[in-house]
């Protein structure tokens, strides 16, 4: 495999991460589940008009000076091709310490090869350049390649969160019969 390179999410990325974000929840279609329509439904609602995921330029300040920004976008380069995203915002649990992982996410086809590790180290990096010294994130129970991936990346389990789902009444979204979530959260101590 060519080298994979991280470097700050620029405009002409939009798409091409929409498609990653919407391909990773995508992947958990074989539980056949609410769990795995539920996923679909929060990839749609993101990617939406007006979600975070529909402008990302703006979501997370790309247009700041990367030293001055509290948020941040990156994405994974293979031959050029965009092949996997991640974001970093301030947590609303450890405002003054720490910054929560979101939106993370490989191509399908190509994991298990050190990009989503890669992702992370680079982070880890930018979180602690700014000073912060927690990196917390969270992920849905059932998608256990992505448990194992933060695991594997020395990540701490904190605790398993069960969640009754409010969905905005949305004729364009997914009927879900249960509304009932299980999340594990995740953090990571930086020295």
């Amino acid at each position: 495999m060519s080298e994979v390179l991280i470097r700050r999410f620029i405009k002409d990325d939009q798409d091409e991460v929409a498609k990653i974000f919407r391909q990773g929840f995508e992947s958990y279609n074989h539980l056949g589940n609410d769990s795995a329509t539920l996923g679909n439904w929060f990839a749609i609602y993101k990617l939406k008009e007006g979600g975070e995921m529909s402008n990302i330029y703006d979501s997370f300040h790309i247009s700041a000076n990367e030293d001055e920004t509290d948020r941040n976008f990156w994405v994974a380069t293979l031959n050029n091709e965009v092949v996997g995203c991640v974001g970093a915002i301030p947590s609303e649990e450890h405002k003054d310490d720490g910054i929560e992982l979101i939106r993370m996410s490989v191509k399908s086809g190509i994991r298990g090869h050190g990009i989503g590790s890669k992702l992370i180290s680079h982070l880890l990096n930018w979180t602690l350049s700014k000073g912060k010294r927690k990196v917390l994130l969270s992920t849905k129970s059932d998608m256990e390649s992505a448990i194992r991936l933060y695991l594997k990346n020395e990540f701490h389990i904190t605790h398993v969160s069960i969640y009754d789902v409010t969905l905005p009444d949305d004729p364009d979204l997914p009927l879900i019969i249960d509304k009932r979530i299980s999340v594990t959260h995740f953090m990571k101590l930086l020295l």
